[in-house]
């Protein structure tokens, strides 16, 4: 299993879903790869595996990131 998450999106952002997956026994252990058009930083999102940029990014960066962080 793996998540794929924006940090801006309606109603609850990807900080919040973070933090209930954090507080969550069955989704706490579900690595997560933040890829976001914000500014990336690991301060909004410390419990992911890697924090993207989707300026720019390709569906073979894209996976080398996952290859790397997996």
């Amino acid at each position: 299993d793996l998540v794929l998450l924006d940090l801006v999106m309606p109603r609850l952002d990807g900080a919040g879903v973070l933090a209930a997956m954090a507080a969550d026994p069955d989704l706490h252990d579900v690595p997560v790869v933040v890829i976001t058009t914000a500014e990336p930083s690991r301060a909004h999102a410390p419990h992911a595996l890697a924090v993207l940029s989707k300026q720019g990014l390709t569906a073979s960066g894209l996976l080398s990131s996952l290859a790397a962080h997996l």
